[in-house]
């Protein structure tokens, strides 16, 4: 485990990064878990990623953003960009002057043992079954210093202080990561360990493919 624990990233999961630095492991607590903070933006990344779920699945949104004039009637969201420091936590975040609509284009449905790649710049929000605990390994590869885009509400504002990961009760985050150990059937073990010796690889074209 990583000497900083689990910490609470802005998306509503759980985040551990694992010894040497990855993958990082994602832990979506049931949705009755009041002290978690859900601000669950569309939003891009600016490396491509690798992720395996776990336990139970995850449901990802996509959207292909239509600029329009601030003034346009049918402009609902405005755009934002934030720098990293470090790669981890986000140092500013500023408005970009661009506004239009997003149009939602993909579902994609990730399941228990599937493996998918995730195409850096792909506009998304992540949704997990509501219903029981979802757990994703997560490889980051290809990272750059670009800045992300985050989507919000036109009218709505958001401060670096939304985005970055936040200490969390270590004693909860750790009984979740207990159950998602007890729950994995010996198959799905024996794949995490090809996934994060880089044995594991996706099926099909990357999620957010044109």
């Amino acid at each position: 485990m990583h000497e900083k624990g689990f910490r609470m990233h802005p998306g509503g999961f759980y985040q551990l990064t694992l010894e040497g630095g990855e993958p990082e492991l994602h832990i979506w607590p049931l949705a009755q878990d009041t002290s978690v903070k859900h601000n669950n933006f569309i939003h891009d990344h600016n490396y491509h990623l690798r992720s395996m779920t776990l336990l139970g699945s995850l449901k990802q949104e996509g959207y292909r953003f239509h600029e329009l004039p601030e003034s346009d009637p049918k402009a609902t969201h405005q755009v934002f960009e934030a720098q990293r420091i470090q790669m981890k936590d986000y140092r500013s975040i500023a408005p970009t002057g661009k506004f239009g609509y997003l149009e939602n284009n993909l579902v994609a449905r990730m399941q228990s043992g599937e493996v998918h790649d995730i195409n850096d710049g792909w506009l998304h929000k992540s949704m997990p079954d509501p219903t029981r605990l979802t757990a994703t390994l997560i490889k980051k590869m290809g990272q750059s210093y670009n800045p992300t885009r985050i989507f919000v509400e036109k009218g709505k504002s958001i401060s670096g202080h939304d985005l970055i990961l936040q200490p969390t009760e270590q004693t909860i985050a750790k009984s979740y990561l207990e159950h998602v150990l007890e729950s994995l059937t010996e198959d799905i073990w024996d794949d995490a360990q090809r996934f994060i010796r880089h044995e594991r690889k996706a099926k099909g074209k990357p999620v957010g493919s044109n």
